[in-house]
């Protein structure tokens, strides 16, 4: 699964930064698969995933995963939940054994009054997700099925460990970009058609990333 390519916050931090943003923080562990909150959960605290992932999720009326994205070690997020006094809009399951430090809303208050070097990097982190997330809707309003697969799939593999492939499933992918596993299918079946990927058993090939990007130059 995905993060959209988030910074890591923590990376962005000093060390001393760091140990002074921990030491605000409670830490709270949890098994694999365990539901972290739900949706609409009132409990208003940014979570810094320190150990494990956890995803993000929204479901469908008929409780099947219709969107979902990951969250790794050293990423954020229900800053923007804590700062505006939101619910939870997703429900968070963890993924592998999870350590979570959780930042109170009054914590949180603290540090955007007396952290620049911290308020700095959420700001950073904010900025990406929202130019992300706008990326994301105009792609869905402008391009077809194929060409946000292409797009996708360019972003992945900028994350992968192993050049030109990338270890995901169909549903992950449809998850990811909020249409069905049919929807999906037929998109990956017209790029194999034309050569530009190969699938797998869970995970996909890009003989030719640059083919790929020229390719995606015509539809985008």
């Amino acid at each position: 699964m995905t993060d959209h390519g988030s910074p890591n916050l923590l990376a962005l931090l000093t060390a001393q930064e760091a140990a002074r943003l921990s030491a605000l923080c409670r830490r709270r562990h949890y098994r694999d698969g365990q539901v972290i909150h739900e949706r609409g959960d009132p409990e208003l605290r940014m979570g810094l995933v320190i150990k494990g992932c956890v995803n993000l999720m929204r479901l469908n009326r008929q409780g099947e995963v219709a969107f979902a994205l990951t969250v790794h070690a050293g990423q954020n997020y229900g800053d923007t939940v804590a700062l505006d006094r939101f619910e939870r809009t997703h429900r968070a399951v963890a993924v592998g054994k999870t350590e979570i430090d959780f930042l109170s809303a009054t914590a949180l208050q603290h540090v955007l009054e007396s952290e620049p070097g911290i308020v700095a990097a959420l700001y950073r982190v904010a900025a990406h997700r929202l130019i992300a997330a706008v990326d994301l809707i105009d792609d869905m309003r402008m391009l077809g099925i194929e060409a946000r697969l292409a797009k996708r799939l360019l972003a992945m593999l900028d994350q992968s460990s192993q050049p030109g492939r990338i270890n995901c499933v169909q549903e992950e992918l449809a998850q990811l970009l909020g249409v069905s596993a049919v929807t999906i299918s037929k998109g990956l079946r017209v790029l194999e058609g034309q050569a530009l990927i190969k699938t797998g058993y869970r995970h996909l090939l890009v003989p030719d990333v640059e083919r790929l990007k020229v390719w995606l130059e015509t539809e985008d």
